[in-house]
């Protein structure tokens, strides 16, 4: 049965598909397209001499204006990633500067530059700060060197390898829910995607991050409710350039909602530690057994919480989206479904939704690779490195802010064909697709790494591959992604 727009049996409408405009980037998709169906090192620029390199383009030019630098052209071009695109000249400009305020910042797009960049992991603090209301300052967001080392390696593993394979009969069941739901919906009936998208996604973070109390559902609609409200408000203030005053209608709501969010951690770090909740949650546990402070516990869990479905739910609107308005591409994945699976919802299902993230050669890998790509879904990154760096060909001084220009890498006009960068193509990530080797195995970093935005080295490094230092979502979001997909496509 072909995914449509309108509800017709299994026909359905894409309602209010509104994609926020910053997102800091699959198991679940795979589960529901399954139910819809059925019923490394620096490159050649290490070699590069410190004395032998260039400059990024426009070092020398002067700020458009001495308080605000060039944030007002960047305010006229809509938004950061379209400015992003200008200054880099849709990718014929790899390495580029700009005036953030008082502060210079470098900004790179080329895929040599991806490479060069990789294994920072320190992200440039001040060009994030604006969420620091909505996270905290205590959270990982913020972290650097060691501490942000010992944070890592107590909470990502959480989200990877059989830790992660173990939350498959949670995504399961959440993916029956929305099945059981969508099959009654009447002809013609159009269905909100975008909600249904991302309460099934807190479902999935918080069942797998917090206790059980994430199955009731007034809860997930409050949780919903409130976050969305509270990210709107970052977006405003981000686009304005100015916080409401205190005690403002704006503010009230804000703190309102804001302390909602943060009670509802509490409400789970209370329950933990009365031993109630449930068996052992990873997530929570480690961080409340790691002694560090309640604030930073809170703001962590916030953290992941809001990345976990965030990303994910995004990324489910957008992949359900391109399969509506493509029908040849949801038959060819509808037969590669049920030519792995048999239509099994058991082993056979988990086994192939996790064989997705190391075997490109699958088609459901690269329809989530192109979904990534052409949405624009994690369009930045930031980061810094302490020491002097050299990023392709170009000095970069120590402890200048660095922007991997995402969005601008996966429209880059010397990399892919121009006149084939808007088309939905899922092809031109197959294994035998025409590119030099050296553009195909390195094109592809820009897409991991915006796997990994909101907050990894393959040979040939793809939309969704594991870097050395990724962010968890660079595996939690496609995780999810393609267990949805996997059960409501069949």
């Amino acid at each position: 049965m072909v995914l449509g727009l309108w509800s017709a049996g299994r026909e359905y409408a894409v309602q209010d598909l509104v994609i926020f405009a910053l997102t800091a980037v699959v198991g679940l998709v795979v589960i529901l397209v399954f139910f819809w169906f059925w019923g490394g090192d620096s490159g050649r620029s290490a070699k590069v001499k410190a004395g032998e390199a260039k400059q990024p383009a426009r070092w020398n030019q002067p700020p458009a204006d001495e308080q605000l630098g060039d944030l007002g052209e960047l305010q006229k071009a809509g938004s950061l990633h379209e400015y992003l695109l200008e200054l880099h000249d849709h990718g014929r400009c790899p390495v580029s500067s700009f005036w953030w305020g008082k502060e210079q910042v470098v900004s790179v797009c080329s895929p040599q530059a991806f490479k060069d960049t990789v294994k920072l992991t320190d992200r440039a603090v001040q060009l994030q700060i604006a969420f620091a209301p909505l996270i905290g300052l205590e959270s990982i967001q913020y972290s650097k060197g060691e501490d942000w080392e010992g944070r890592r390696r107590c909470l990502y593993p959480v989200f990877k390898g059989e830790t992660l394979e173990s939350y498959f009969p949670h995504f399961v069941h959440i993916a029956q829910e929305v099945e059981k739901e969508w099959s009654s919906l009447e002809s013609g009936e159009r269905v909100p995607l975008l909600k249904t998208a991302f309460s099934m996604t807190i479902k999935g973070i918080t069942r797998c991050i917090f206790d059980d109390s994430f199955e009731d559902k007034l809860l997930v609609e409050k949780v919903s409710t409130a976050y969305k409200s509270a990210w709107g408000e970052m977006e405003t203030r981000i686009k304005e350039g100015s916080s409401p005053p205190e005690g403002s209608d704006r503010d009230v709501e804000f703190q309102k909602n804001r302390g909602y969010l943060r009670d509802v951690v509490k409400g789970v770090i209370s329950r933990r530690r009365e031993g109630l909740g449930g068996e052992h949650v990873p997530f929570i546990d480690n961080l409340l057994q790691s002694g560090v402070p309640d604030d930073q516990v809170v703001s962590d869990a916030i953290a992941f919480m809001i990345g976990g479905f965030h990303t994910s739910g995004n990324f489910i609107v957008w992949m359900m989206w391109y399969l509506a308005t493509h029908p040849e591409v949801q038959e060819q994945l509808r037969e590669e479904l049920e030519r792995e699976t048999g239509g099994e919802r058991g082993d056979r299902l988990r086994k192939y939704a996790s064989a997705v993230s190391t075997n490109y050669t699958t088609y459901f890998r690269q329809v989530q690779d192109e979904t990534l790509r052409l949405s624009t879904l994690a369009p930045w990154a930031v980061r810094e490195s302490p020491d002097d760096i050299i990023i392709d060909g170009h000095l970069v001084p120590g402890g200048t802010p660095i922007i991997q220009a995402l969005g601008v890498g996966l429209r880059n006009t010397t990399t892919w064909k121009e006149g084939e960068l808007e088309e939905f193509n899922p092809d031109r990530f197959a294994v035998h697709a025409e590119q030099p080797e050296e553009v195909w195995s390195s094109v592809h970093l820009g897409l991991p790494v915006a796997a990994s935005a909101l907050a990894t080295s393959s040979p040939t490094l793809r939309p969704l591959s594991s870097l050395p230092f990724s962010c968890s979502g660079s595996s939690w979001s496609p995780f999810q992604t393609r267990w949805w997909n996997g059960i409501t496509d069949w």
